[in-house]
């Protein structure tokens, strides 16, 4: 601001004329206690059956499908190919089997004469499991053993030769490999109905006995010091939501501030309220500054503009304007129904006038 020639005076008399707006916030300062997921969990309550019963109605969970790791050879032909053509592409891929049976390279086969996309790479596929191949090509593969080629399987995409190169059988965890995630699951499930149990009575209280359900809670009370919106409370993060309810109450009353079930919902008590104040001049003076500032460059924007516009109206184009002024152009496309113009933003009297324009204000 030293670097401007806004003076002091023109700063205080600015600051005079629009006290309002350079207000505190509404500030607060509570005593609260959390209850979270932690604060219900219990693994020894997790009874045996509950585990078991558990496991079994949620096997599929713990079971890791088979998996197959193939190549494969394709010659393309249409569902509805005629027979002539099928045959002789099934002779095709038949003396292949033989080269095959002789020794040669399936790979060296499948980039020779594979007319699928996987041809540059021996035809391979990588490892695939259940439901992610077409029926017809899914059960030929998993019924092969590691090394073994298929017989010729029509698929919808043609006639396909298949080599398995590898295999992963499926697997079910036993009950003992998961017993800890299951017994840390339910103790969730309860922690969760109890954290909603809870919370709904506790909203309930109306400041009678705040303190002795912190107690059976077993949780701390903390007194905050003073915060307002745009404050970060220490453990609790950002007071933006909690203020927006802390509005609508009065000191002594109590209320809950929800959040996820890990961060904890927290339970409060309002101590005192400050409603918002004029800042001293002194405390605002950055902010009574660009504020100025900001007005200023308005009014300069504004000057500008209307000194330009007599120019086009006195003959001069808006091109000789750009070169001369060094100025930017910009073209927006807009149409009755926009609502947002970049750079600009919402602005429904600049639409309603770029509608009233003729062409003799074109740039050019």
């Amino acid at each position: 601001y030293k670097k401007t020639n806004v003076s002091d005076d023109q700063l205080m008399s600015y600051y005079q004329n629009n006290k309002d707006n350079f207000k505190t916030l509404n500030k607060f300062r509570i005593e609260y206690f959390t209850i979270s997921l932690e604060t219900f969990k219990d693994k020894l309550k997790v009874k045996e059956r509950e585990i078991r019963r558990y496991y079994k109605k949620n096997i599929e969970s713990y079971v890791t499908p088979p998996k197959v790791k193939a190549r494969h050879i394709l010659v393309k032909i249409v569902p509805d190919a005629p027979e002539k053509l099928l045959v002789e592409k099934q002779d095709k891929l038949k003396k292949l089997l033989d080269k095959l049976s002789s020794g040669e390279s399936f790979e060296e086969l499948a980039k020779t004469h594979s007319e699928d996309g996987t041809s540059s790479d021996g035809g391979d596929l990588g490892w695939f499991g259940p439901g992610e191949m077409v029926p017809s090509f899914e059960d030929a593969a998993f019924s092969l053993k590691i090394g073994q080629v298929s017989n010729i399987i029509r698929s919808p995409f043609g006639l396909h030769l298949i080599k398995i190169e590898d295999r992963k059988e499926k697997i079910t965890k036993s009950l003992e490999d998961v017993r800890l995630e299951i017994i840390e699951i339910l103790n969730d499930k309860r922690a969760q109905k109890r954290l909603r149990e809870e919370t709904n009575k506790l909203i309930g209280i109306a400041g009678k006995s705040f303190f002795k359900e912190a107690k059976k809670l077993n949780a701390n009370v903390i007194k905050s010091d003073w915060f307002d919106s745009i404050s970060v409370i220490p453990k609790l993060g950002s007071a933006s939501d909690l203020t927006s309810q802390l509005l609508q109450r009065k000191p002594g009353d109590i209320g809950v501030w929800e959040r996820n079930p890990v961060m904890g919902n927290v339970i409060y008590r309002i101590i005192e309220t400050k409603n918002p104040e004029i800042k001293l001049f002194e405390e605002t003076k950055e902010d009574v500054f660009a504020a100025v500032q900001l007005e200023n460059a308005e009014l300069i924007a504004i000057e500008t503009a209307k000194k330009y516009l007599s120019k086009l109206k006195d003959g001069s184009s808006i091109s000789e304007l750009i070169e001369k002024h060094n100025l930017k152009v910009e073209t927006i496309e807009l149409t009755a129904n926009t609502r947002f113009l970049p750079k600009i933003g919402k602005n429904k009297e600049f639409i309603k006038v770029g509608f009233t324009l003729n062409d003799t204000l074109k740039y050019g």
